[in-house]
C-alpha cells in the first residue's frame, strides 16, 4: 500500500488487524493525514519564522515584525542574516560598532570585508580607531598623535569616516576604469560599489549612527595593509604628493597650486558629505 504520510503509515500499522479492515481502517487512515497535515502546517509555520530558513516571501513581514527593514538594492542573503542577528543590531545601534555589524553583511554571499571606522578626537591629539574583522570580532585602537588630521578642523568631532576593505569582498583592483576607457555613467570603478549600492551602504550606516554623528565619507580601501590604526603619516612609495594618512589636506583630492594629488592611490573614495 502507498502511504501518504508517515504518521498515517505508523497509525495503521500498529492497529490491531481487526480494527484495520472496513470502516475502521479508513477511520484510521483519515485520522493519520490529519496529523500529518497538522504536523506539516507547524513545520512550514516554524520555518517561515527563521530568517535563515524561509521562503524569501517571508522576509517582509518578518523584517516588519523585527523592525529591520531591507534596503533597496541589498542582497536577499544580507536581508537573512541581518534578520537573524536583529538583537545584536538594535541593541548597538548609535554606536560605530553598530554601524559596521549592520553594513558587513551587505557584500553576502561573498566574502564579509573588515570594515573600519575613524574619528578625531576635538582637540586634534587622537584618532578612535574601530575595527570589525571578517571574523566578526571587534577592536578599538586610540592612535596618539592621532595619524587622521583630515582638514585640521578638530572641533568637528562628530565626523567619522568607515573604511570598506574590498579587495577579499568583491575582488581584486581593476585594470581600467569602470571596465571601459571612459566612465559610463551607470557603476563606479569597475563594479566595485554602484551608485545605489553606496546609497545603500550610507543608508545602512546612517540608520545605525549615533545621532549627533555625522558620516563625512566612505572609502573603499583595495590595499589590505593600508589604513593600518597603529599607523603612522608618511608619502606614499614612489610618490612625493600622495600621504598615507590624512595630514590636514584630504579635503581636497588635488593641490592646487602644483596640481598633484594628495590622497592614498589605494583608497578610493566613494562618497563624501558634501555639507562637511
Amino acid at each position: 500500500m502507498n502511504w501518504i504520510g508517515g504518521l498515517q503509515k505508523r497509525i495503521v500499522e500498529a492497529a490491531p488487524y481487526w480494527i484495520k479492515s472496513g470502516n475502521g481502517g479508513a477511520f484510521l487512515q483519515a485520522l493519520g493525514l490529519v496529523l500529518d497535515t497538522a504536523q506539516a502546517t507547524l513545520v512550514h509555520a516554524v520555518r517561515q519564522t527563521r530568517p535563515l530558513a524561509c521562503f524569501e516571501d517571508a522576509l517582509p513581514f518578518i523584517g516588519a515584525d523585527r523592525g529591520i527593514r531591507r534596503y533597496p538594492h541589498e542582497p536577499v542573503q544580507s536581508y537573512r542574516v541581518r534578520l537573524a542577528r536583529w538583537r545584536q543590531i538594535l541593541r548597538h545601534y548609535g554606536s560605530c560598532y553598530g554601524s559596521m555589524i549592520n553594513v558587513q553583511p551587505y557584500f553576502l554571499p561573498g566574502a564579509t570585508p573588515r570594515i573600519r571606522i575613524v574619528h578625531q578626537a576635538g582637540d586634534g591629539l587622537t584618532a578612535a580607531w574601530h575595527t570589525l574583522n571578517p571574523d566578526g570580532s571587534y577592536e578599538l585602537h586610540h592612535q596618539t598623535p592621532s595619524n587622521w588630521n583630515w582638514d585640521q578642523h578638530f572641533t568637528r568631532w562628530s565626523r567619522f569616516w568607515v573604511i570598506i576593505y574590498v579587495d577579499a569582498a568583491i575582488g581584486p583592483p581593476p585594470s581600467t576604469w569602470d571596465g571601459f576607457t571612459t566612465w559610463d555613467g551607470s557603476a563606479i570603478w569597475d563594479g566595485y560599489l554602484s551608485d545605489a549600492q553606496i546609497r545603500d551602504v550610507l543608508a545602512m550606516v546612517n540608520e545605525s549612527a549615533a545621532p549627533w554623528s555625522m558620516c563625512a565619507g566612505i572609502i573603499l580601501a583595495t590595499d589590505p595593509d593600508s589604513f593600518d590604526p597603529a599607523g603612522a603619516w608618511a608619502f606614499e612609495a614612489g610618490f612625493t604628493s600622495r600621504t598615507t594618512y590624512p595630514a590636514g589636506d584630504w579635503d581636497r583630492a588635488v593641490h592646487g597650486p602644483t596640481n598633484t594629488p594628495r590622497r592614498l592611490s589605494t583608497a578610493i573614495f566613494a562618497y563624501e558629505n558634501p555639507d562637511l
